[in-house]
């Protein structure tokens, strides 16, 4: 999903990586869904591409089996 934020907004990964003070490695990983993005680094990238924290996942829900 951040890549797709990326390409939206037309910002490059290492743009990022350079606006939030990460190495591009560590945003190429998260915009190749490599590894878990926390809470907090979310909220970061959020800002910084101007996007809500949902817009970076994909959300899957289950149904309860309680009815």
């Amino acid at each position: 999903m951040l890549q797709e934020r990326l390409d939206d907004i037309g910002m490059t990964q290492i743009q990022l990586a350079a606006k939030i003070n990460k190495d591009p490695k560590w945003i190429s990983d998260k915009a190749n869904n490599r590894g878990m993005l926390s809470i907090k680094n979310a909220k970061l990238i959020a800002d910084a591409v101007g996007c809500h924290i949902d817009d970076l996942y994909e959300w899957h829900f289950r149904r309860s089996k309680r009815q």
